[in-house]
C-alpha cells in the first residue's frame, strides 16, 4: 500500500465533492477511525447534525470497496464522507515518523539507491539513459509506453495503445498458437495498469480518451484467453472487469456518436470467434440489447449464426432469449438431440431472471412429449418461484402417478413447506389409494408410516404387495404379516391344485426363507398338514 496510489484514489473523485469531504476532515468530523480484519476501516463521519457510518476495505488497492450509508453514495457511487474517511486513513497510515538520529558515517556517507542516482542526474542524462534501456529491455520499453501514454497525444489514439498489446501478444500465425502462462500474467499486469488509466479518464470525464484506452486492450483480453494455455483466474476476472467498464461507459452522457460508435464496437467484438464470456448479464449482446432493443434484429443474427455448431449453454441462453418472440414447435426440435444443454441453458436464464422464456421453453417441451427428469425439476423450481404452489403441487401428482418416479414425491418434500407438504400428502393419499396401492404402499413406507403401511396391503388383500414391503413389517407388525400370509396361503390353496398350487407355495417359501422367517415356515407346514390332510402328494411335497 503506497501513498501514491491512495492519492491516485483521491484524484479520481469529483472536485466538489472531494472538496466537501476534505472540509469535514479539516472540521474534524471523522470519528472512530478504526481497522479491523482483512484491512477494513470503519468510521462514523459526523455532517450537518447526522452521523453516516463508512466503511471502506483495502483503500489504496484496485480491488478496494467502500461504502456509506448516505443517499449521495446510493446514488453515485461515492460522497463527500468516503473522502473524509479517505484523508484520515491517509493521516493515519502515513504519520510522520520521528527522525532518526543521523549518525556521523551517514553524513559522510550518502545513500547508494535509485533515488540518489535520480536525484544527481540532469535531465538529459535521464532522458539518455531511458531512450537507451528501452531500446535494450523490452519489458521496460512496454511497461514505460504504458505507464506514460496518456502523456503522448496523436490523430488516433488507440493506435498507441494498440501497438503496446500488439507488441505484449503478437498476432496468431498458426491455427496451433498458444498464449503461455507467463505471457497471461504479464498481460494480466499491464492490463491493470490501463484499468486505472481508465478509471482516471472516466473520473475526469474524458470519455472519448477512456474508450481509446478500452478498444485495443479489450480486443486482447478476449484474444488470450481464447488462446491461453491455461485457466488464470486472475484472467477471468480482469475479462469481467472490463466488461463493466463497456457498461459504464454505455451509461455515461456521452456525446451521442461516441455511444453508437461504442455499441457498433460491441457488435464487433461480439461477432469474433474468440470472444466468449461465462457471465449472461455482461455478455456484449446482452448488454447491448438491454441497452437498446432496437439492435434485435443484429444480436439475433450474431447469435444465430453460431449457437447451432457452438452448443454452448451461455450463448444457447442468449440464442433462445433473444428469439423468444419465435418460440414454436419446429424451432425447438432441432434441441431435440441436446437436451441435456437445453436444461442447462434454462437453468442459465432463470438465474438471471429471465423465467418467461424458459416457460415457454418448457411448455413446448412438454407438449412434444420429451420426458427429462431436468425439464420437470427446472418447471417446478419455476412453479415454486412465482409462489404457484397450487400447480406445483398438481403437476408434481400427475407426473408421480403417470411416471411412477418417485423422483417427483422427493421434489416435494424438497421443495416444499411443511404446510403445503401435508397438503400435497393428503392429495396424493386419496388418489393413490384408488389408483395405484403399490405407490401408496411405497410412500407410506419412505415416510415409515408402517400402521398405514400395514392397512393398505390388507385392505388391498394382495399377497405379492405384502412381499414387496414386508422386509420392515417383519419387525414391527410380525403378527399382523404372519397372519396375513397363513390366511392368504389357506384360501389359495382352498381354489387351486396340482403344479399351479406347487409352484406358488415354493415361491412363498423361498421368499420367507430369504426373509429368514423360520417360524412362519413352520406355521405355513402346520397349517397345509392340519387343513390339508387329504392332499397327500401336495402333503408329501412341503413337510420334508
Amino acid at each position: 500500500m503506497s501513498r501514491g496510489d491512495l492519492e491516485r484514489f483521491e484524484l479520481s473523485i469529483d472536485e466538489s465533492v472531494y472538496l466537501h469531504g476534505e472540509e469535514l476532515y479539516d472540521q474534524g468530523g471523522v470519528k472512530e477511525l478504526k481497522k479491523g480484519e482483512n484491512n477494513l476501516f470503519t468510521a462514523e463521519v459526523h455532517d450537518k447534525g447526522r452521523t453516516y457510518e463508512v466503511e471502506i476495505q483495502n483503500p489504496a488497492s484496485l480491488q478496494r470497496r467502500v461504502t456509506c450509508d448516505c443517499t449521495n453514495y446510493l446514488n453515485e457511487g461515492t460522497c463527500e464522507h468516503i473522502v473524509a474517511s479517505l484523508l484520515a486513513i491517509r493521516k493515519k497510515l502515513f504519520r510522520p515518523k520521528k527522525p532518526r538520529k543521523i549518525t556521523k558515517r551517514e553524513i559522510l556517507e550518502p545513500k547508494f539507491n535509485a533515488r540518489a542516482i535520480a536525484e544527481t542526474l540532469s535531465e538529459n542524462e535521464m532522458k539518455a539513459f531511458i531512450t537507451d534501456y528501452s531500446r535494450k529491455d523490452r519489458k521496460f520499453d512496454l511497461f514505460l509506453k504504458a505507464r506514460f501514454s496518456k502523456k503522448i497525444e496523436m490523430k488516433d489514439n488507440s493506435v498507441k495503445y494498440k501497438t503496446i498489446v500488439d507488441a505484449l501478444i503478437p498476432p496468431a500465425k498458426n491455427s496451433d498458437y498458444k498464449v503461455s502462462k507467463s505471457s497471461a500474467n504479464q498481460v494480466i499486469k499491464f492490463f491493470d495498469e490501463f484499468l486505472v488509466q481508465i478509471e482516471d479518464s472516466l473520473a475526469m470525464k474524458q470519455f472519448k480518451e477512456a474508450f481509446e484506452i478500452f478498444d485495443p486492450v479489450f480486443k486482447k483480453i478476449s484474444y488470450v484467453r481464447h488462446y491461453s494455455r491455461d485457466q488464470i483466474d486472475a484472467l477471468e476476472e480482469q475479462n469481467l472487469k472490463y466488461h463493466k467498464i463497456l457498461l459504464r461507459l454505455l451509461r455515461t452522457p456521452a456525446a451521442p456518436e461516441l455511444i453508437e460508435e461504442i455499441k457498433q464496437y460491441m457488435m464487433s467484438i461480439a461477432s469474433f470467434s474468440y470472444y466468449s464470456i461465462t457471465d449472461f448479464s455482461y455478455n456484449l449482446l446482452y448488454m447491448l440489447y438491454s441497452h437498446d432493443q432496437s439492435y434485435l434484429t443484429e444480436v439475433s443474427e450474431i447469435i444465430s449464426s453460431k449457437t447451432l455448431s457452438a452448443r454452448d449453454p451461455l450463448r444457447v441462453s442468449l440464442y433462445f432469449y433473444f428469439n423468444q418472440n419465435k418460440l414454436d414447435d419446429k424451432f425447438l426440435s432441432a434441441w431435440y438431440d441436446d437436451q441435456s444443454i437445453l436444461i442447462k441453458a434454462m437453468e442459465i436464464l432463470i438465474e438471471n431472471k429471465c423465467d418467461a422464456t424458459a416457460k415457454v421453453i418448457l411448455n413446448i417441451a412438454h407438449d412434444l412429449g420429451w420426458s427429462n427428469s431436468g425439464f420437470d425439476d427446472l418447471y417446478l423450481n419455476i412453479m415454486k418461484l412465482d409462489n404457484n404452489y397450487e400447480e406445483f403441487i398438481s403437476y408434481s401428482i400427475t407426473k408421480l402417478l403417470d411416471t411412477q418416479q418417485f423422483y417427483f414425491y422427493k421434489l416435494m418434500i424438497n421443495k416444499l413447506e411443511p404446510e403445503l407438504y401435508n397438503m400435497a400428502y393428503g392429495a396424493i393419499d386419496q388418489v393413490a389409494k384408488e389408483l395405484d396401492p403399490d405407490l401408496l404402499c411405497r410412500i407410506y413406507e419412505y415416510n415409515r408410516n408402517y400402521n398405514a403401511l400395514m392397512e393398505t396391503i390388507k385392505d388391498n388383500n394382495d399377497i405379492y404387495l405384502a412381499m414387496k414391503y414386508d422386509h420392515t413389517l417383519m419387525e414391527t407388525h410380525r403378527e399382523d404379516i404372519d397372519a396375513f400370509y397363513l390366511g392368504g396361503i389357506e384360501n389359495y390353496l382352498k381354489d387351486h391344485m396340482g403344479y399351479e398350487a406347487d409352484r406358488y407355495i415354493n415361491n412363498f417359501l423361498d421368499h420367507l426363507r430369504m426373509r429368514n422367517n423360520k417360524s412362519l415356515i413352520k406355521k405355513i407346514r402346520n397349517m397345509i398338514q392340519k387343513k390339508f390332510p387329504h392332499r397327500k402328494r401336495f402333503l408329501q411335497l412341503h413337510q420334508q
